[in-house]
């Protein structure tokens, strides 16, 4: 994650429902720190997606604990109960739903997916 790129990422907006993911109010610095987890996703160079890893992944109000996110164990993600699509894309890649919360940030509903070990599509 470059600065440049962070400095992108947080001036981008989101229709409602997804604007639960603008990232208006974070700190660019912290976007490209260690601590943050966060990579970009570039083509070319040009920036067109990022993700977070570890706690930045969570969202406020979920149970999470440190048993997902190592390499060659389990990989957890967070998506929204609304975004069917995105729900769809990572149960295609054969994440299965774990649990479901509400956020104590904004009241929206989540689900909590999970990839294990030794699944195969």
């Amino acid at each position: 994650m470059t600065a440049e790129y962070a400095a992108d990422i947080i001036t981008w907006r989101y229709a409602p429902p997804y604007d639960c993911y603008d990232m208006t109010e974070a700190d660019p610095a912290f976007i490209t720190s260690e601590a943050g987890g966060y990579f970009a996703l570039a083509d070319g160079g040009a920036l067109i997606g990022f993700r977070s890893f570890g706690a930045d992944g969570q969202v406020p109000g979920g149970r999470y604990d440190a048993s997902a996110l190592d390499t060659g164990r389990a990989f957890r993600v967070t998506v929204a109960r609304f975004s069917a699509r995105a729900l769809r894309v990572v149960e295609s890649l054969g994440f299965r739903r774990e649990d479901s919360f509400t956020a104590t940030s904004d009241g929206r509903d989540y689900q909590i997916l999970r990839l294990t070990r030794g699944h195969r599509r």
